[in-house]
């Protein structure tokens, strides 16, 4: 995945996105990013690692753990010097476009 035009394409969509590096890999922070969830409007920085880590083909993380839906198994992450968590949830690969792999990352939610 090319980050850097994914970040121009989420910023085309009206979604607010940065570069971020860790370990030399591109990694995208989606700041104050709205989405809904357990029945109610979640607001919350996210970050979008597109690429293997931790045993997973991709993972996004939240700013806040979410006990709703199928996310399961919550863990902390320390990510650019900030507190990250991530639920267990396999199955999103990376050639997907930065919005689709939210959006798949963001079903285990439902």
């Amino acid at each position: 995945m090319d980050v850097d035009s994914e970040i121009k394409k989420l910023g085309a969509l009206g979604v607010a996105a940065a570069l971020w590096q860790e370990c030399g890999k591109g990694i995208i922070h989606l700041p104050r990013f709205g989405f809904a969830a357990g029945g109610a409007e979640h607001d919350m920085d996210l970050l979008l690692y597109p690429h293997a880590r931790d045993g997973y083909a991709t993972r996004l993380f939240f700013q806040r753990p979410l006990n709703i839906g199928q996310a399961k198994n919550w863990r902390v992450h320390a990510i650019c010097n900030s507190t990250w968590h991530a639920p267990s949830w396999q199955g999103v690969p990376p050639d997907l476009t930065a919005m689709e792999m939210i959006a798949a990352h963001l079903r285990c939610l439902k």
